[in-house]
């Protein structure tokens, strides 16, 4: 039983790394209670206005360097899952020191690109990218296409079978976990609930959301039943797709769905429908 707790905010791939590392992990996501996450913003794949490339396509004929952080941040993750899955060609540049950083070296033509941004940064930080169209967003990560980027594609919608539909689906569902709120598991059912309640009418107060206007802070709430549930579903994701996920992940690993997945029709290519003989 819980004698103290506490309200922290965590890294929203915890779920993520326990799932493929189970053996490593000293603690159980799930038996964390989740209040909530104040933005499920998407991530997104930007790059340079001048490097010539527009779509996930074009970064198939040729190489294209993006910087990024360290080796486990989804700059380096998102273009990684992308060369091995999909045969795109991101030389990724990593050990900068934050976003900053990142931004210099594509403004001095250092790299062509960032491998994962926060579109909510974007358009809190450098607007100006935006306005001047000096950048060009060619994939978003995340279960939903952002209502303001509706004509950019998402990771999980390049999916060709149902078993790269859930490996792209866990790889993305960081970005709806967000920025949580968790609090100690084992506290009592009635004050987990005060708590989801009371972040849940924050979201909704004229007076918080006024101050993060002021701030340029995106507001997009989920519910922690939601987050909850999410992080249930990451951490208890079947071995042979947690297994296909950690090699679209890892530099040098072969994807390979059929070699990997139990059942072979999660791996077979939808069958296209056929079209109806007009009488």
């Amino acid at each position: 039983p819980y004698r103290d707790w506490v309200i922290h905010a965590f890294n929203q791939n915890l779920p993520l790394d326990q799932a493929l590392n189970p053996k490593k992990a000293k603690y159980d996501t799930r038996k964390l209670n989740w209040v909530g996450n104040s933005n499920r913003g998407n991530n997104v794949v930007m790059i340079w206005h001048t490097a010539g490339i527009n779509s996930i396509e074009d970064a198939k004929k040729k190489d294209v360097y993006t910087s990024a952080t360290g080796v486990t941040s989804t700059s380096v993750q998102y273009p990684r899952v992308l060369n091995n899955m999909f045969g795109t060609r991101f030389k990724i540049i990593s050990g900068f020191g934050g976003g900053r950083e990142l931004n210099l070296a594509i403004e001095r033509g250092e790299v062509q690109g960032r491998g994962s941004n926060a579109w909510a940064s974007i358009k809190a930080s450098t607007p100006h990218y935006i306005k001047e169209k000096l950048v060009k967003i060619i994939l978003q990560m995340g279960l939903e296409r952002e209502k303001d980027l509706p004509d950019v594609p998402l990771l999980i919608e390049l999916a060709r079978n149902p078993a790269e539909r859930r490996v792209l689906e866990l790889i993305s569902a960081g970005v709806d976990i967000g920025r949580p709120l968790v609090t100690t598991p084992g506290i009592p059912v009635e004050r987990l609930k005060l708590l989801r309640g009371a972040f849940d009418a924050t979201m909704k107060d004229p007076a918080f959301l006024a101050e993060a206007a002021k701030a340029k802070l995106d507001i997009n709430p989920l519910s922690g039943e939601r987050v909850q549930a999410i992080v249930e579903n990451i951490v208890t994701a079947p071995e042979d797709i947690v297994a296909l996920v950690k090699a679209a992940m890892t530099k040098g690993k072969v994807f390979d769905c059929k070699a990997t997945v139990k059942d072979p029709k999660l791996c077979a290519a939808p069958k296209k429908k056929k079209k109806k003989k007009s009488s």
